[in-house]
């Protein structure tokens, strides 16, 4: 394999919080560094150095630097392309790497967060001062660097139509700060243009109103949003919406100085009743998502394509197979059920179970890669955990081919084998950790109980060891291995109520939430960034339980809505970028995968609030 060659540094400009190194050959920039770390601190700009699986082309679309007419002061100028992606040792990518937080598609207000990954020193930002954007591209995805990296980053500024003379000013300032609330009061501060964009809610159902809050240095009462004026008291200024129809909504902020005018925008989904939406969806895989032919697949709920109206039988890759993440529909089913009888839908549910059950695992409690595929992935395995309890709860009458054992004595089996299989070892997504003690607690089996809390003290106590000094997975460094860690820990104490798992899950929480951005989209704002699932399949959330973070998590389940048709058709993942190697982006993705695990976790949150509350069952509205 080919690597570039190191360009030689031939000129540093440096201040007392910036040093920047040009390469000799035509003025790219090399590296941009905080002045105030060490001499060795982590680089912020992709270069040859420390990226060079980048494509060839990238350094020539570097901006260049003339040292002579350089001026490097508190803030900088600053390359178009950043990298943010891991390097080949997870380690490496907790010390110098970054996550790349984009807001591109707001017109006047753009900017991009650089949140270190390991939380080490201060983050980068970088806010649009003149000018303004109208999205960004990806280069540079490829099948060498596969899921470790998210490519070249492509600012798409908006310039009109120039005549001989004519020019065009997009203009930003670079700097640094630690956490959101400090680079949003840096951007005001920086950027006159720069309006800070808050809503209490992105996606709202039939009926529902949220209130924008609006700050910045041009914001005030002539400000509008949608031509009308926002309401101001001192510095703070807000908008009342109220949703009208479904669909995706944007509205334009307005701000004057003199005769100047710019325009900043955000992004609103309407959904119909959340109740209806999730009832919707119930129907389509049951009705059209089911495989009702004799073989090996009867019964299994598939992949569906949106394009062609039909099941994906043809293709075999294990990423769109009848098992693995595709049991999150038949999770998301059984919950549905515990708040609504339908015969229907109940029966889909037992021919769907018996597949899982016969199909999917052995007696033993092996879970299978998928149907005739004895493959060893132990990340399936907590999926059919959920389940056995999801069904374990609704009392049915089984079939008889599966009748000889309860749904929790089958979970009781599939937890043995998943510990004897090394499960200790693994950051599971989706170990149904509180729900599974809650319901063995419940059975009032205290030997059943017992073996159950006994797995799961273990487990946590060896990712509370680790702490983030993370084993290696399927990608070099990604939310998926953070967020297991962050949930095993914090259920272990919502059960126990013992403060060491407390601790341990805050720490997982801090890595965690810097996956997360701020944008003010429903497709962005909060959502982990998970940048490799539009190729392999689909996205998932899980978030943090306490007043503050629990309504973040509510949000973030909403804002998944965006991946489901109110007809009840779902989608797999949102490609947010403009483009991807060229290829035009910004769509839903036409394949039906996992997705149906935000409906699973939307269940499960309703659930988990009135079972603390002594509430039963809760109805969502």
């Amino acid at each position: 394999m080919a690597h570039a060659v190191a360009s030689a540094v031939a000129y540093q400009l440096r201040s007392d919080d910036f040093r920047v190194h040009i390469d000799e050959n035509g003025g790219h920039l090399l590296g941009i560094f905080d002045e105030r770390e060490a001499s060795d601190s982590m680089n912020w700009i992709s270069a040859p150095s420390n990226a060079p699986w980048q494509p060839s082309g990238v350094a020539g679309d570097w901006d260049t630097l003339t040292p002579a007419g350089a001026r490097c002061t508190g803030t900088t100028g600053a390359a178009r392309s950043f990298g943010a992606s891991a390097n080949a040792a997870m380690r490496h990518a907790l010390a110098r790497r970054a996550h790349a937080h984009v807001w591109a598609n707001g017109g006047a207000t753009a900017w991009v967060k650089m949140d270190q990954m390991g939380g080490h020193g201060r983050d980068l930002g970088m806010v649009l001062t003149k000018g303004a954007l109208s999205g960004y591209s990806i280069e540079g995805r490829d099948t060498i660097s596969s899921s470790n990296t998210r490519g070249v980053f492509l600012l798409h500024p908006v310039v009109p139509t120039l005549a001989p003379g004519e020019e065009a000013v997009v203009e930003w300032a670079m700097f640094w700060h630690k956490g959101w609330d400090e680079f949003q009061r840096r951007c005001i501060a920086l950027s006159e243009q720069f309006v800070a964009i808050r809503a209490d809610s992105l996606t709202l159902a039939a009926g529902e109103s949220t209130v924008v809050h609006l700050e910045g240095q041009r914001v005030n009462n002539q400000t509008t949003v949608d031509g009308n004026r926002v309401n101001c008291e001192g510095d703070q200024c807000s908008y009342w919406y109220v949703a009208t129809g479904v669909g995706h909504r944007s509205l334009t902020i307005t701000t004057r100085s003199g005769e100047h005018i710019d325009d900043s925008t955000m992004y609103l989904n309407l959904v119909p009743r959340i109740k209806d939406l999730v009832a919707n969806r119930v129907a389509f895989i049951t009705q059209k998502q089911q495989v009702s032919a004799a073989g090996i697949l009867d019964g299994a709920y598939v992949l569906y394509d949106n394009d062609m109206d039909g099941q994906v039988l043809y293709d075999r890759a294990a990423d769109r197979n009848a098992g693995r993440e595709r049991v999150g529909m038949g999770i998301f089913i059984a919950r549905w059920l515990r708040r609504n009888r339908d015969p229907a839908v109940e029966a889909s549910l037992k021919r769907y179970y018996t597949f899982v059950c016969t199909r999917l695992q052995d007696d033993e409690g092996n879970v299978f890669n998928g149907p005739g595929d004895r493959g060893d992935r132990l990340y399936n395995w907590p999926w059919v955990l959920q389940l056995h309890l999801a069904v374990a709860a609704l009392h049915l009458d089984l079939p008889p081919e599966i009748a000889g054992r309860t749904p929790l004595q089958r979970f009781l089996t599939t937890l043995d084998r998943f510990y004897a299989s090394g499960g200790k070892g693994l950051y599971a997504i989706g170990l149904p950790v509180l729900e599974g003690l809650r319901a063995t607690y419940a059975s009032g089996d205290k030997g059943l109980h017992e073996k159950a809390l006994r797995y799961f003290t273990e487990h946590a106590q060896e990712i509370a060891h680790t702490g983030i000094r993370y084993p290696p997975f399927e990608v070099n460094f990604e939310q998926s291995i953070v967020a297991p860690a962050a949930i095993i820990l914090l259920e272990m104490y919502r059960w126990t109520g013992d403060k060491q798992w407390l601790e341990a899950g805050e720490r997982q929480m801090e890595t965690l939430l810097r996956f997360a951005g701020k944008q003010p989209d429903y497709r962005l704002h909060d959502i982990a960034i998970r940048h490799w699932d539009g190729y392999w399949f689909g996205k998932d959330r899980v978030a943090k339980r306490d007043e503050v973070a629990l309504g973040q998590a509510q949000g973030i389940i909403r804002s998944n809505l965006a991946l489901f048709q109110p007809d009840g058709r779902g989608h797999c993942a949102w490609i947010y970028p403009l483009s991807v190697n060229g290829r035009a982006g910004h769509y839903r993705d036409p394949w039906s995968n996992d997705q149906d695990f935000a409906l699973n976790h939307l269940l499960f949150l309703e659930q988990d609030l009135a079972e603390e509350r002594g509430e039963g069952i809760v109805v969502v509205k």
